[in-house]
């Protein structure tokens, strides 16, 4: 995907770049978490939104961003890290 001349790039609400890179890679790093630690709750860039409310009650979590540095991933330069 990533020697691919050109691949879609979205936005997410924030303004932020989403690729297929970050959505494929979100997946599987949380279903491996899952079938690894299937009680520890994972808050991922790419996943499910939390509220506080119900966060603040998790007394282990897994944070997980897929993809970091998604717009250096876009141009290409190498200067990301997954």
């Amino acid at each position: 995907m990533y020697q691919k001349a050109d691949f879609e790039v979205e936005s997410k609400q924030d303004d932020s770049p989403l690729t297929l890179a970050d959505k494929k890679s979100n997946e599987v790093i949380v279903k491996e978490l899952k079938g690894l630690y299937p009680k520890i709750l994972i808050l991922s860039e790419e996943g499910t939104y939390f509220s506080y409310e119900e966060r603040k009650r998790w007394n282990y979590l897994w944070l997980v961003d897929p993809l970091d540095g998604a717009k250096e991933f876009i141009k290409k330069n190498g200067e990301f890290k997954y």
